[in-house]
This record gives C-alpha cells, sequence and structure tokens, in this order.
C-alpha cells in the first residue's frame, strides 16, 4: 500500500536500494508478498556488501605493491582507504541487522506528524520535497563524477578497475549524507509548521478571547506534537549517529592529507610529469579539501537548523507566558511545555562524542589548520 510519506523521498529511496542500504520507504507492494519482496532486497544488500568488503581486502593488499608511491602517497591512503572502506562496510551492515525497522519506525512517525501537523497542505510539501531532492542528486552527480575522474587519471594503481570500488565506497556513504540531510530538513519544516501554530496565539488577546487557541487543549496538542517530533530526533540520532562521528572523523583525516599533499605539490615533494600533470594535481587537491569542507558544513548547517526552530519554539513560550492567560489550566500546560522544550532540545550528536551544529564546522577548520601546521613543522 502506497504512503502519502513516500511521494517527497521516492527518488531517494531508489538510488538506496540501488546501493543496497536501508529502504527510505514506507511502502509495502500488494503485487509481491512481503516474504518475497524482503527476501529480494536482502538478497542484493548482502551482494553489495560483499562486493565493498572484498573490493577492500585486495585494494588493501595493493598498495604494497606499488613502489611508484611516494612515501606521503602510502601515508596517505593508508589513513583515508581503510578507514573509508570500513565506514561503507558499517553503513550497509548497520543497514541490514539494526536500522531497517527504525528506519521505517522513524518515517512512519512522520507521516503521522504530517496527518495531523501539515494537514491539507501535504501535497504541495511532498512535491516541493521531491523536487529538492531531485536537485540534490543531480548537483551530487555532477560535482562528484568529474571529480572521481580526475581522482582516478592522477592515481597511480594498475588495477584501474579496481580503484574505481573505491569510489564506489565513497558514493554509498554521499548518499547516507543525504539521507541525514534530508531527514534533518523534514524534520526542520514540520517544526516550522509547529512555530507558525503556536504563533497563532500570539495574534490573540488570551484574556479577552475566548476561542480555543487560548485553551489548555490547544497547547496539550502543541506539546503532543513537539514530543513526537523529539522522539523523531532521537530515532534520527541512533540511525545516524555514528555514521555523523565516522564522516566527520574521515573528512578531517582526508582535509590534513589533502592540504599537505597541495602544499606538498606546490614545493615540489610530490612527483608529477610536466605542468600538465602538475595543474591537475593541484585541482585534485583543491578538490579533496572543497569536498571535505563541503560534507562537514552541509551536516552541521542543517543540523544547526534543525537546533535554532526548537529554540524558536522556546522564545514563542516565553512570549506566550509574558500574557499570562487567564485559565490556570492554560497557564499549566504552558509551563509544561516551557520545561519540555528546554529540557528536550532537538539537537543531534555523534553517538554522544558532541552535539552537531554550525561549531563542529569551526572546530573542523581550526582543527585541520593545527595538525597541518604540525605536519609541516
Amino acid at each position: 500500500m502506497f504512503k502519502k510519506c513516500d511521494l517527497g523521498l521516492s527518488y531517494l529511496n531508489v538510488l538506496c536500494k540501488i546501493f543496497g542500504l536501508s529502504q527510505f520507504s514506507m511502502t509495502t507492494y500488494d503485487k509481491l508478498s512481503p516474504k518475497f519482496r524482503n527476501m529480494i532486497n536482502m538478497t542484493w544488500r548482502w551482494i553489495v556488501t560483499c562486493i565493498i568488503i572484498a573490493g577492500s581486502i585486495v585494494n588493501i593488499f595493493s598498495l604494497f605493491k606499488l613502489p611508484s608511491f611516494t612515501n606521503f602517497e602510502v601515508v596517505g591512503y593508508i589513513l583515508s582507504m581503510p578507514s573509508g572502506y570500513i565506514y561503507c562496510s558499517y553503513d550497509l551492515l548497520a543497514g541490514i541487522f539494526f536500522y531497517q525497522r527504525k528506519m521505517r519506525l522513524l518515517l512512519t512517525k512522520i507521516s503521522k506528524i504530517d496527518s495531523c501537523l501539515i494537514r491539507n497542505k501535504q501535497k504541495s510539501v511532498y512535491t516541493t520535497q521531491s523536487n529538492w531532492i531531485i536537485v540534490q542528486i543531480v548537483i551530487m552527480l555532477i560535482i562528484l563524477i568529474p571529480f572521481y575522474c580526475l581522482d582516478h587519471f592522477l592515481s597511480k594503481m594498475e588495477e584501474i578497475w579496481l580503484y574505481w570500488h573505491v569510489h564506489l565506497s565513497r558514493f554509498i556513504r554521499e548518499i547516507v549524507n543525504l539521507q541525514l540531510i534530508n531527514l534533518v530538513i523534514i524534520v526542520k519544516i514540520r517544526m516550522e509548521f509547529l512555530n507558525k501554530d503556536v504563533m497563532k496565539c500570539n495574534a490573540f488577546n488570551l484574556r479577552n478571547s475566548s476561542l480555543h487557541l487560548n485553551g489548555p487543549e490547544y497547547f496539550l496538542y502543541i506539546r503532543k506534537m513537539y514530543n513526537e517530533l523529539y522522539d523523531v530526533t532521537k530515532i534520527m540520532e541512533e540511525i545516524f549517529g555514528m555514521h555523523i562521528l565516522q564522516e566527520i572523523t574521515y573528512d578531517f583525516v582526508n582535509g590534513v592529507c589533502s592540504l599537505y599533499g597541495f602544499v606538498g605539490v606546490l614545493r615540489g615533494r610530490i612527483n608529477h610529469k610536466g605542468s600538465f600533470v602538475y595543474f591537475f594535481y593541484i585541482g585534485g587537491y583543491i578538490s579533496w579539501i572543497t569536498l571535505s569542507l563541503g560534507k562537514v558544513l552541509f551536516i552541521s548547517l542543517s543540523c544547526h537548523s534543525l537546533t535554532k526552530e526548537s529554540n524558536k519554539l522556546l522564545q514563542f513560550t516565553y512570549k506566550l507566558l509574558l500574557l499570562n492567560p487567564p485559565r490556570w489550566e492554560s497557564l499549566n500546560q504552558l509551563k509544561l511545555l516551557l520545561l519540555q522544550v528546554s529540557q528536550n532540545k532537538m539537537q543531534l550528536s555523534a553517538c554522544g562524542a558532541f552535539s552537531v551544529d554550525i561549531s563542529i564546522f569551526y572546530k573542523y577548520i581550526a582543527s585541520v589548520t593545527m595538525y597541518f601546521i604540525i605536519l609541516t613543522q
């Protein structure tokens, strides 16, 4: 049976199915039995996982048979290639064993929230969301395909088809990043609708108005909606917390190595053949640095925007308390809402290691710069 929420996620769900990731949908197909459909999906996901694991073993051992690599390139590959494969394998295996049910639960909760919060605007919201996902996928392909081609050209590996296997593992992680960013945007948009519902109360004089907007039932509805959105955020943290930690760690190592390699090319410490290839090396390292910075920036910005919307609800609740509602039940519900929002902030964390907001991007730049200075000295 087709769910309305799937309208905005269908294209990303197809991409996830192709590359063996968790199904980004609540859809159940009537033409296929659930057991047969699950068997097909599980078989394909295991095939993709085995391809990634087998290719990673061959690629890692092939590093020791390449005498043309400089010491810096060997160190860079030892740091980045195994970690990239491990993180990709984790995303695939975690989706198979742990996160498929949680993903469906997450999308089911979002669908229930939409039926109460968005109501008549569901179609326009899902259409906009679907169009935005198409734009994201197109932009990602436009950026990554030329970048992978350039990186492949600059590589000195003899097993060419295996080096494309490295890009496959990287691309799978980028799809998981798309999942994370779009889910955060979805919850942020729902928070915007909830804030609009709260702002309706500001348009009335709560002392004199007898409308339902000043009743305790209305504030109880706000509290329930916020609690549902908070639960969605916690499920997202369980699914993507480890991925966020791995992604930021990988981008940090990649950023330091790429920045060091960029300076190494400028100083002539990395061998290249002719001035023509020299500019390709420069472009390759700049692309790596930009890609690492961009991923950390988009992840931190999306999570920061969600926290910002949550803080807006806290500010609106403070303003409503200043209006001093006449009914004790309404005042009590407002105080409970204030306590609820202040103690349960919508803030994603990387497995509890640190909260993800825009400050992570600044710390990332500072850390990369500091370790680059240490390496150059």
